[in-house]
């Protein structure tokens, strides 16, 4: 039996060495692994880093480029804003609006009752467009008369 104790023991030594020799080879490549994973890494890094100075040269080319158009854009229409302004006070009686001053002209009055109001409006309307302002002033006399027991186009 002693024979076999010293059989078992010498086969327990050598799967020890075995052992040994497995594990320092999984150690090596372990360590051989973790080298090119981190020059993998720090490689992805440095073109991650170079996407984002790129993206950002980019951005920063757009931005001004935006701020261009857009000074260019306000500039434009503070411009376009000064000719319709100056435009418009070339009309008749330095008068705004696009529609010659005829084709404002309202209908007769033809004495039917159910077109006074619309009648007046337009009279107003076109009053005010000749002479601005004209409107409120008339509405003005309308209120102190009727405050007095008199109304504009009725009866007195």
């Amino acid at each position: 039996m002693e024979g076999r104790i010293d059989n078992l023991e010498a086969e327990i030594t050598i799967m020890k060495t075995t052992l040994e020799g497995h594990l320092s080879v999984i150690e090596a490549q372990k360590v051989h692994l973790i080298d090119q994973l981190n020059k993998e890494f720090t490689s992805c890094k440095l073109q991650m880093y170079e996407i984002v100075q790129q993206a950002r040269q980019e951005f920063g080319a757009v931005r001004t480029e935006l701020q261009n158009v857009y000074g260019q854009t306000a500039d434009a229409v503070q411009e376009l804003a000064k000719r319709i302004d100056t435009l418009e006070k070339k009309g008749p009686s330095g008068m705004k609006g696009y529609l010659p001053l005829k084709s404002m002209v309202p209908k007769e009055f033809k004495d039917q009752t159910n077109d006074w109001r619309q009648w007046q409006d337009d009279i107003l309307d076109y009053l005010d467009n000749v002479n601005a302002g004209m409107r409120g002033i008339l509405k003005l006399v309308e209120m102190e008369k009727r405050s007095r027991g008199r109304g504009l186009g009725g009866a007195e």
